[in-house]
């Protein structure tokens, strides 16, 4: 089971959980018996998270593999597009590493079939943690393959609010995730009629930014089912 779990009523997350728990113990080595973090979909392995050299043996351990968390910071994972399969994939979660982060933007529209997309800052050194560049963002923010998503995870990577409502006027996006650094987009958001669309929100707040109130009055986000808050101010 994913986090899209947070917008189900607690008592039915509950009871799936511990369902999940009980088909894992019983069936868990029979259905998977690579040494990648995986999770199931019907009895199949539908996610790893992976190194990205690792990426096209994980296509051929898992032919219905539709999920891939890279988990290495030093690449972007261009192997990726090493493997035909990779077009079925409907989610991605990576660092913008500095090294190949043009040449992914060039491959990523190959990606056909991708409908929720993580990023997490720029890659780095261990836990070390760089900001994109704005050109990068720039040219992240003007992909055409967001046009397709469904889920945006944009966390401490410095989208402003001329990135991000472009993508909410043109691309069905329900749930999203960013966090506010310099230039806050959350005052685009909670101005967009677009927001209408989001059923899940989840903001980190950086500073003295008093937005909780204004988020949660929003006329634009009254569709909202979850509403996540990481604050790191001294406000909240």
């Amino acid at each position: 089971l994913d986090d899209s779990l947070v917008a189900i009523e607690p008592a039915r997350r509950f009871a799936l959980r511990d369902r999940e728990r009980a088909l894992l113990e019983a069936y868990g080595t029979r259905w998977w018996r690579g040494d990648a973090a995986c999770r199931f979909h019907r009895g199949f392995v539908d996610h790893v998270t992976t190194s990205a050299a690792r990426i096209p043996a994980m296509f051929e351990q898992a032919p219905l593999l539709r999920s891939i968390s890279i988990g290495d910071y030093e690449t972007t994972g261009l192997a990726l597009f090493e493997h035909t399969r990779a077009r079925r994939l409907r989610r991605l979660e990576l660092r913008l590493a500095p090294s190949s982060s043009d040449a992914f933007l060039d491959r990523i529209p190959e990606l056909v079939g991708l409908r929720h997309l993580a990023i997490t800052g720029v890659g780095g050194s261990g836990s070390v943690h760089h900001r994109a560049s704005a050109e990068t963002i720039d040219r992240f923010f003007a992909c055409p393959t967001l046009t397709q998503l469904e889920v945006l995870d944009f966390w401490q990577a410095g989208a402003t609010g001329g990135h991000l409502v472009p993508v909410l006027e043109t691309a069905p996006v329900f749930a999203l995730r960013l966090s506010a650094t310099e230039e806050s987009p959350f005052d685009a958001l909670l101005r967009s009629p677009h927001a209408g669309k989001l059923e899940i929100l989840r903001v980190g707040l950086y500073g003295e930014q008093d937005l909780l109130g204004p988020m949660v009055t929003s006329p634009h986000l009254q569709n909202l089912r979850a509403l996540e808050v990481n604050s790191w101010s001294r406000g909240l």
